[in-house]
């Protein structure tokens, strides 16, 4: 739902559930395991989408079980990435 309303009217389908899903992977990996509580839902978004940031900003997306594979590589071009 985010990705659909905030980002794919610019990136598209570019911008893929599997870059999202795979954001969501790092976080629960990199963050407390208290933190991910259905009462915390708003800041367990935010993690996500901080990473997500992150990753943009690295101008890579790391496969979250294939190492070396970068999940941006040919989806954006370099101007796009800010």
């Amino acid at each position: 739902m985010i990705r659909k309303e905030l980002f794919a009217s610019e990136y598209r389908d570019r911008l893929s559930t599997f870059h999202f899903k795979t954001a969501f992977f790092f976080a629960v990996e990199n963050i407390r395991h208290d933190v991910w509580r259905e009462d915390n839902l708003l800041n367990c978004v935010k993690y996500i989408l901080a990473t997500i940031k992150r990753f943009l900003k690295r101008r890579y997306c790391p496969h979250f079980t294939i190492d070396n594979v970068n999940l941006f590589y040919d989806k954006f071009e370099r101007h796009e990435f800010p």
